[in-house]
C-alpha cells in the first residue's frame, strides 16, 4: 500500500496541480494517461480509476452521502 505523502501545489500552463507518486499511481491501478475521477467531500477530495466500474459506483455513493448529508447527520445523534 502507499504511504501517506505532502504533496506540492504547481503551476501547470494557466492551471495548477499536483504530482502524484509512483507508488500511489501503481496504488490505484493506473499510469500516465489514464483519468481519475476526482470527488471532493467535506476537507478532502477522493480519487478512484476513472475507467473503472469502481469508480463509478464510488463517485455516485460519495455524490449522494453528500446530497442526504444533513439526514445522515440526524441519524448519528440517536
Amino acid at each position: 500500500m502507499a504511504k501517506a505523502a505532502t504533496l506540492s501545489v504547481r503551476a501547470i500552463g494557466d492551471s495548477s496541480g499536483v504530482i502524484l507518486p509512483k507508488a500511489m499511481l501503481e496504488h490505484l491501478g493506473v499510469s500516465r494517461g489514464q483519468q481519475l475521477i476526482a470527488t471532493p467531500v467535506p476537507g478532502a477530495v477522493v480519487l478512484v480509476p476513472g475507467d473503472s466500474r469502481m469508480g463509478k459506483i464510488v463517485s455516485d455513493a460519495l455524490s449522494f452521502m453528500e446530497e442526504h448529508d444533513e439526514a445522515y447527520r440526524e441519524l448519528s445523534m440517536r
